[in-house]
């Protein structure tokens, strides 16, 4: 199913063009392919008076390698927050969606893990830990800066992946 406001679009699939849709021709908008699943690329472009304003590709994930840290910022201030978000990726970086990994935090510097979530909201660990369980492959932690303006360093661990760190510097 794709969702767009463009007049047209076009769908490929590992390179193979499989044509071109307009939404006015669904229910609500909503345009519907069928076609048989195959590992590789999905791409599509979207079109407005026949020029492209949109492309969109989604690509299926390898064996899981990695644990990617994506903070909102690297700078913060005194007492401030930081958003990490915690990602299982394949060797190429890609989201390996189906992974359920636990991952453990440990902050050095003046500065506290505040806890982790994961998007599985029935999960029972709570959000205060220093770890989480990925649901999607996807987590967040938060860590919050102390009154020294110093480098915080915040590292992530899991039994199946080498550990790896972002550094914050606090104003």
């Amino acid at each position: 199913m794709i969702f767009s406001n463009c007049e047209t679009v076009t769908l490929w699939i590992n390179g193979k063009k499989l044509g071109s849709r307009n939404p006015k021709d669904f229910t609500n908008n909503i345009i519907e392919w069928t076609f048989e699943y195959a590992s590789g690329e999905i791409k599509t472009a979207g079109y407005r008076n026949g020029k492209e304003v949109c492309v969109y590709c989604v690509k299926t994930a390898g064996e899981p390698k990695n644990i990617k840290l994506v903070p909102d910022k690297t700078s913060i201030a005194r007492s401030d927050v930081a958003h990490i978000e915690v990602s299982i990726t394949d060797k190429n970086g890609i989201l390996c969606p189906n992974e359920e990994i636990q991952v453990d935090f440990s902050l050095s510097g003046d500065g506290e893990i505040l806890g982790a979530c994961s998007p599985d909201l029935a999960s029972d660990r709570g959000f205060t830990k220093p770890s989480v369980v990925t649901s999607c492959g996807k987590a967040l932690v938060m860590i919050r800066a102390g009154a020294s303006p110093e480098t915080l360093e915040l590292r992530a661990y899991s039994e199946k992946f080498a550990p790896v760190a972002v550094k914050f510097k606090v104003k």
